[in-house]
């Protein structure tokens, strides 16, 4: 069997190398710019949103503790 050959091991081993090296290098030239940009956006969206979520926030808590009040002064 060739795969145990202990003359053409290295040179598989040197080819197996290039070929994923230059894979990697293939699709983190084509995917990368798209992936980096997407992760750009979002985390330009949750910053310009962040008060509202704040906001929005501090409304459901004030909401709840309302509704706590009103059924503690019931009880």
């Amino acid at each position: 069997m060739t795969q145990l050959d202990g003359i053409t091991w290295m040179g598989q081993v040197i080819w197996l190398f290039v070929i994923l090296s230059s894979l990697y290098v293939f699709f983190y030239n084509y995917y990368g710019p798209f992936l980096f940009i997407s992760k750009i956006c979002r985390t330009l969206k949750i910053k310009s949103h962040y008060k509202s979520f704040i906001f929005y926030s501090f409304l459901n808590i004030d909401t709840r503790f309302k509704y706590y009040n009103i059924i503690v002064s019931n009880f």
